[in-house]
């Protein structure tokens, strides 16, 4: 069903507040930002365990592992504090419709993750080793941050540089092998 489809779930795209809420957001970025380069809303993860969602609706997410095929998700989600009272009530409202316990999309995911945590564990899946090689070589570094990379596609970045970090802190014997005092610049994977 759409979602505009109950008085208790409105279509607040079309909602007129909501959108010229909206619209303003949009009007004051591009005036303040200009023609310089900045990252569009998407989602990624910080190392170890921490998910954000850039898109509608804004948040982030911290995922907790309860066992080896078991992880604890808790989501919060950015309100403008200076957004009207209705756009606010509204986002709340989508929010719990779309991403809550309740959600819509995230029984949906949790199939995908447990489809895959199944495949994962059979016979020809242990034999092989997983293939992280999509926008390989692909990404860049990021102006004005230390120790950042940003692909503006869809790529394997991320799990590349966790596991790699993870490993990194699995092999070091103490923290000042993981933080010497003169830290050489970070090394970027090959371009293949």
């Amino acid at each position: 069903p759409r979602l505009g489809g109950t008085s208790r779930f409105p279509d607040f795209p079309n909602n007129p507040a909501v959108a010229e809420y909206f619209r303003n957001l949009a009007a004051e970025r591009s005036e303040r930002l200009g023609n310089k380069l900045y990252a569009p809303a998407s989602t990624g993860t910080i190392f170890p365990n921490v998910s954000f969602h850039g898109w509608f609706p804004r948040g982030f997410a911290v995922w907790q592992p309860r066992s080896p095929q078991l992880t604890e998700g808790w989501r919060w989600v950015l309100i403008d504090a200076d957004a009207p009272d209705e756009v606010k009530d509204l986002i709340r409202h989508y929010t719990t419709w779309y991403a809550g316990p309740q959600g819509m999309t995230e029984q949906d995911d949790m199939e995908n993750w447990n489809y895959a945590t199944e495949a994962s564990s059979g016979v020809i899946a242990r034999r092989l080793s997983y293939n992280y090689q999509m926008g390989m070589g692909r990404a860049e570094p990021v102006e004005g941050l230390k120790d950042a990379l940003f692909t503006p596609f869809m790529s394997e970045t991320n799990p590349v540089w966790y596991y790699r970090r993870w490993l990194e802190l699995m092999g070091a014997d103490s923290w000042n092998d993981l933080y010497p005092k003169k830290k050489d610049p970070i090394q970027y994977p090959p371009i293949s």
